[in-house]
């Protein structure tokens, strides 16, 4: 089993539910995904809708491109989102 190393941490407050699709960057956790090929980066949102797992596995969000790039795992963790998100290297 992997150990998380190396784990990003963002907690998004106060962003209101009809902005979801638009307020929320990936590249930032895109890119330290990449730099760490293999290995878990952890988000945690309480507003992440679930089809965020799905966009990114399929490839649907830019940052998460081409389709299958990333393997994603999603959590509830005390009451927030959690969404794991690791760089396969395709």
């Amino acid at each position: 089993m992997d150990t998380i190393r190396d784990m990003t941490i963002r907690i998004l407050e106060d962003a209101p539910l009809s902005d979801q699709a638009d307020r929320y960057d990936h590249t930032e956790l895109a890119a330290e995904a990449m730099k760490h090929p293999g290995r878990w980066v952890t988000d945690v949102d309480e507003n992440v809708p679930s089809v965020t797992s799905t966009h990114i596995r399929e490839g649907r969000l830019a940052a998460y491109r081409p389709a299958g790039s990333f393997a994603v795992r999603r959590k509830t963790v005390e009451g927030k989102q959690r969404f794991d998100v690791r760089f396969l290297g395709v």
